[in-house]
């Protein structure tokens, strides 16, 4: 069973020129398109930031159960 493709907004970006380079040449030595390779940093960046949270999220937990503790 195939697929359905990924749903997508355009949107209109503003990137210094040294940015549009290195993703050019990443999306080259890839062999992707400049998109992909903005979508999949953008990707990679928001998994960070999640679980980011996450780890904060933990770290209280944690701190919350070990000063009941003391």
């Amino acid at each position: 069973m195939k697929e359905s493709p990924i749903k997508t907004e355009r949107k209109t970006l503003h990137l210094p020129e040294d940015t549009v380079r290195a993703l050019n040449k990443l999306a080259a030595k890839n062999g992707t398109d400049f998109s992909k390779e903005v979508r999949r940093a953008i990707d990679e960046y928001l998994d960070l930031e999640t679980t980011a949270e996450n780890i904060d999220m933990i770290n209280g937990v944690i701190r919350q159960e070990l000063s009941g503790q003391l």
